[in-house]
């Protein structure tokens, strides 16, 4: 059971996605503007947020822009767009993955689950220290020689796959499916979106790069 906010100016879809979640047992919310999604995720701090990415107001993209920084959990965007220039701008502000409008009930319900999966391996507290990075598994945190860096929920999971695979070349289908849970299609770019998020995140821009390396045509290296 987890709890669940969904953010859809459509009453109609976010009241069948909403009967459909509770079915399943988890605790469920709705709002139907930006501006109310952010008031709501600030005050609800919930596990989870299905967030539509044309909303009235502010879109989709402004809302996980503005929430981001301080919000860690995981936010599955919904999207009729075909434009990659809209997914890309939404990776780029945080967003952890996508479902395609219009929304097929058991894939939505199967992401959220699969994502929500991930987030309960989280509860052993391990910690991995890579260089001068300290992973915290239990408390979801990476520290940089002490400093706390922010990163979604997602972020963290690629990073932490690649720690547990230090010094080894971690391919592009290993995290997807380790971290999206589903396979890699060879052009989904969700991933090297998630690289370059925490990237900037740890300032990493440097030639040769001080954390994450890329391998052409293999993957990613944690250095």
């Amino acid at each position: 059971m987890a709890s669940i906010l969904i953010v859809e100016d459509d009453d109609k879809i976010a009241r069948t996605i909403k009967r459909y979640l509770q079915i399943e047992g988890h605790i469920v919310e709705s709002v139907l503007t930006g501006e109310d999604a952010v008031e709501a995720i600030r005050a609800q701090s919930p596990e989870l947020v299905v967030l539509d990415l044309m909303l009235p107001g502010i879109d989709g993209i402004a809302v996980c822009d503005t929430v981001r920084p301080a919000f860690r959990g995981v936010i599955l965007m919904l999207t009729a767009s075909e434009n990659e220039s809209d997914e890309l701008m939404a990776l780029n502000s945080g967003v952890d993955d996508f479902v395609c409008k219009p929304v097929r009930l058991p894939v939505l319900v199967a992401r959220i689950n699969a994502h929500l999966r991930r987030v309960e391996r989280g509860a052993a507290p391990i910690q991995i220290q890579a260089g001068a990075l300290l992973l915290n598994r239990s408390q979801r945190t990476v520290r940089r020689s002490g400093e706390e860096i922010l990163l979604s929920e997602t972020e963290f999971e690629v990073i932490w796959t690649l720690a547990l695979n230090r010094s080894e070349v971690v391919t592009r289908d290993k995290l997807f499916e380790s971290v999206l849970g589903r396979s890699y299609d060879g052009m989904d770019r969700s991933i090297d979106m998630q690289i370059a998020g925490i990237r900037k995140k740890l300032g990493d821009s440097e030639n040769p790069p001080k954390y994450i390396r890329s391998l052409r045509a293999r993957g990613y290296l944690l250095l």
